[in-house]
């Protein structure tokens, strides 16, 4: 029975001792959101004012996709059957 009793206890000092190493591991890969604030902060007094600020561009807007359609006879399409917003 001593016996038994040894090997509880032993397992018991294992299991204590895995968890507090898995939390360790835990603290020390993912450290809290207090931990890792920013170490590069800039701080300014608050102030009421009017932001002013005037942004131009100048592009090309091209589809991402072409599509050419390939017909088996030849003619001309006198009707497209379709509304806006038809799918």
């Amino acid at each position: 029975m001593r016996r038994g009793r040894r090997a509880w206890l032993i397992n018991g000092v294992l299991v204590v001792a895995l968890v507090a190493a898995g939390w360790g591991a835990y603290k020390l890969l993912w450290p809290s959101s207090t931990n890792a604030a920013a170490t590069n902060v800039r701080k300014a007094p608050v102030q009421r004012g009017s932001v002013v600020d005037t942004v131009s561009a100048a592009a090309t807007v091209q589809s991402s996709y072409t599509a050419s359609a390939d017909f088996g006879t030849s003619g001309t399409i006198t009707q497209i059957n379709v509304k806006v917003g038809d799918a």
